[in-house]
This record gives structure tokens, sequence and C-alpha cells, in this order.
């Protein structure tokens, strides 16, 4: 085999070991997607209605993916048109249809990281944007715990099939806890946890285990 060869083979398998951790895991997503349609007098008005319902659609589901979701549903449906504004990065619009006194358009925005951080900080909202982050090579999950004696009493079946050296704290706030585990025993992890009458719910890569 000639060098060129071996490197171009090399290269090829490093590529599909990249793409396989790449998969396997699920960094912090802010982006989300709305398709929004609103009248009101005029167009203008319209336009801005929808732009704002826009953004709190997406800063709810996008969020969710990080907390509890009736909390910042209710947050964010309370919150006043410029901090929904303060939150947002990026956006574009596409699809834009307007009449005298409509509006629609399907929006995509970005959140920003440091201002939603805060602004959920300031909120006194827990949330695993930071963990997610942080996940590198290994699967993020989020656990939803009945209390300390229940994560204990998990801890310990783990423990019993060789699987709690693989979980790794990162946060517990009250009922919320979330951990990784290497991306390679995620498979392994998720059924053990089913065989424990847990259930196990894949949120965009993210992994939810509720009982």
């Amino acid at each position: 085999m000639t060098f060129g060869k071996f490197f171009i083979i090399l290269s090829l398998c490093h590529f599909v070991t990249l793409s396989l951790f790449a998969d396997a895991h699920a960094a912090v997503n802010l982006t989300g997607t709305a398709s929004v349609e609103k009248t009101a007098s005029t167009a203008a008005a319209a336009k801005s209605l929808a732009t704002d319902d826009a953004r709190r659609q997406i800063a709810i589901a996008v969020l969710s993916r990080y907390s509890d979701p009736k909390t910042i549903s209710m947050l964010i449906k309370n919150a006043s048109d410029s901090d929904m504004t303060g939150l947002i990065a990026s956006s574009g619009i596409d699809n834009e249809k307007t009449s005298a006194t409509a509006y629609s358009a399907n929006f995509t925005m970005t959140l920003d990281p440091d201002a939603t951080a805060k602004w959920l900080r300031d909120n006194n909202v827990p949330n695993y944007m930071s963990a997610a982050d942080n996940s590198g090579d290994r699967a993020i999950i989020f656990f939803n715990i009945g209390g300390l004696k229940q994560w204990a009493g998990l801890k310990q079946k783990l423990r019993d099939s060789d699987m709690d050296s693989e979980l790794e704290l990162k946060t517990m706030q009250g009922r919320n806890i979330s951990a990784t585990i290497p991306s390679a025993r995620r498979e392994g992890f998720v059924n053990a946890l089913r065989s424990l009458g847990w259930t196990v719910t894949d949120d965009n890569g993210i992994l939810r285990a509720t009982r």
C-alpha cells in the first residue's frame, strides 16, 4: 500500500469517527423556527405582532429543551417585548406574504447564549445549557427525579448493573438532574434505564428520563 492510499484511508477513518461522535451527543442548539400569521389594522402592525409571536414561540421551544417546559412557557408569555428582543442573536424570514391587514412568514431565530443564560439566572430559572454545552464526546441525559431517595435507589441499581461508573453528575436542581454518559455506552445505558422501569425519550439528541 502506498503512503498516499494509507493517508486517504486514515483520513476517511478519522472523518467517520468524528461523524459518529458528532451524532452521539448534542451541544446546545438555540435555533428554532416558527410559521406565524397575524392580522391587524395595517400590514406593518400585523408584521410586528407576527415577529413578536415568533420570538416567543421559538424561545419556548428552544429553552424547553434545557429547562422545565411549564416554567419556561409561563416566563416567556409574561416577558416584555424588549426582554424577548434582547434574547435574539440573529433571525431570518422566508415565504413572506402581506396584504392590507395581514402578514404571514416562516421565521428562523437563534437565541444569544450569554444573554439567554443571564436572563434565566435573573429570573431564577434552573437550566442545563452549560451542562449540554460542555458534554464533549459524552451524551447528556436529564432526569426528572422524585427526590434524593429515588436518585439514590437508581444509582444503586445502576451500580448493580455496572452502569453507575459511567454516569457523571453535572447539576442537581430540585427534581431535575443532569448527567452525562460516554456516547459509546448510550444505547446500553438507555436499555438499562428502561429495564428498571424508566421512560427514556430522545429530544433532538438529548435524553430525558422520567418515571
